[in-house]
This record gives C-alpha cells, sequence and structure tokens, in this order.
C-alpha cells in the first residue's frame, strides 16, 4: 500500500518570514526593473495617446481601411500595456499565491489577445494594407508574424483555454478542481 505525502501546512508566522526575506532579496531588482519600466511606460502612453487623437479626429470620416490598421496597432498597444501591468505585478508580487493569481490572469490575456489578433490580422486587414500600396517585403513580414502568431496558438491555445475556462469562464464549476489544478 503506497501512501501518500501530505503536503506541508505553512504557519502563518512562516508565510510573513518567506516574505519578508523575498522582499529584501528582490528589492534591487525591483528597483532596476521599475526604473527601465517608467520609460517605456512613458513612451507606450504617447503612442496610445497619438492613436487616440487620431481615432477621435477621423470617427466620423468614411476612411475604413485606415481605421482597420490603425485598430489593429492601437489594439496592440493596449495590449502591450495590459501584458507590462501584468509582469510588473508579478515582479513586484510578494508570495507564490500573489504570483500566481497574476500569471494566471495574464495566461487568460494572452488567449484573448491571441485569438483576437488572429481575427484583426485577417483578409480585411490585409486587403487595407494592399490599398496602401504594401511592398511585397513588408508582406513578408506580415506573413512570417502571422505565421508566428498561428503557430503560437495551435502550440499552446488548448493550455490557456483551460485556465480561462477555470478561472474566468468558470465552465468547470467544480470548486474542488479549480484548487487542484490553479493553486
Amino acid at each position: 500500500m503506497v501512501t501518500q505525502v501530505q503536503p506541508r501546512k505553512v504557519t502563518r508566522c512562516q508565510e510573513r518570514l518567506k516574505n519578508g526575506i523575498e522582499r529584501l532579496v528582490f528589492l534591487r531588482m525591483r528597483l532596476r526593473h521599475r526604473a527601465r519600466a517608467s520609460a517605456k511606460y512613458k513612451a507606450r502612453t504617447e503612442a496610445i495617446d497619438s492613436v487616440r487623437r487620431f481615432f477621435s479626429r477621423v470617427a466620423g470620416m468614411n476612411i475604413e481601411r485606415i481605421k482597420r490598421v490603425y485598430n489593429l496597432v492601437f489594439y496592440l498597444l493596449l495590449v502591450d500595456q495590459d501584458l507590462a501591468d501584468f509582469a510588473d505585478s508579478l515582479i513586484f508580487a510578494t508570495g507564490d499565491r500573489r504570483r500566481a493569481f497574476f500569471a494566471k490572469h495574464e495566461a487568460v490575456l494572452v488567449y484573448e489577445a491571441a485569438d483576437d489578433l488572429r481575427s484583426l490580422m485577417g483578409r480585411d486587414f490585409r486587403e487595407a494594407l494592399k490599398s496602401f500600396g504594401t511592398t511585397d517585403k513588408q508582406f513578408a513580414e506580415i506573413n512570417k508574424a502571422c505565421s508566428a502568431l498561428k503557430s503560437f496558438w495551435d502550440d499552446h491555445h488548448q493550455f490557456l483555454n483551460s485556465i480561462r475556462n477555470a478561472l474566468a469562464a468558470h465552465r468547470e464549476r467544480d470548486a474542488l478542481q479549480y484548487v487542484e489544478n490553479w493553486r
């Protein structure tokens, strides 16, 4: 008869001590990250504001092809901002439970963004680019990015979907399974 090893209970005091040591050990790395992230955040915010101003100016105009391209650009900037915010949260989170919390939500964002990008970069987007005189070399780069996205989706969508279903959609409706899979 095989006996299962029960996980060791961690007391609240042990958890606080572990978190305190973690804060101390990672302090320097977190400060460096904050300094680097600050410049990136500023540049990203300026780009988002610029695209938002463009959308405000052309809102009523009949220029669907331009809006389609800018919509993809705007979407990518917003997803990039959200991913950067999750990365910051993961870096500054103290404790395994907190990091797992942010990682699960980031996985849902990655799933949804990858799914949305497959649609946003579809036929209508490519036709809009053709109308702007996109070169064959530029289309080759776009096709390369689309292939990488398809490869990522094929390799990871089932795993990410399982997290999404358990976390966001609660499709399993099984709390025990949730605890076993995502703690």
